[in-house]
């Protein structure tokens, strides 16, 4: 509640105290450093890493639509190619 919502007097309220010039908020930057280290372990280990079959599958995904997008557009590309050539003999 502000003091106008009360009726308390201007003044009276209890002031917050003020912080000192030379006060940190966040910790030094070698505890910074361990706590983001710390944290990044503990991540780490809540991560579910997939099973060496899931990783060969996926792998063979990737490998299989490569290959198929590289034809893909290596066809278009001759294709375009022939038709250019084909105008440009107009």
């Amino acid at each position: 509640m502000s003091a106008r919502s009360v009726g308390v007097a201007k003044g009276t309220q209890k002031e917050k105290p003020r912080k000192e010039k030379g006060h940190r908020d966040k910790p030094r930057r070698p505890n910074r450093i361990v706590e983001f280290l710390r944290d990044a372990r503990a991540e780490i280990r809540r991560v579910v890493w997939p099973t060496p079959r899931e990783t060969r599958n996926l792998t063979l995904v990737v490998l299989v639509l490569s290959a198929v997008l590289g034809l893909l557009m290596w066809l278009f590309d001759t294709l375009f190619a022939e038709i250019y050539r084909l105008l440009a003999t107009l």
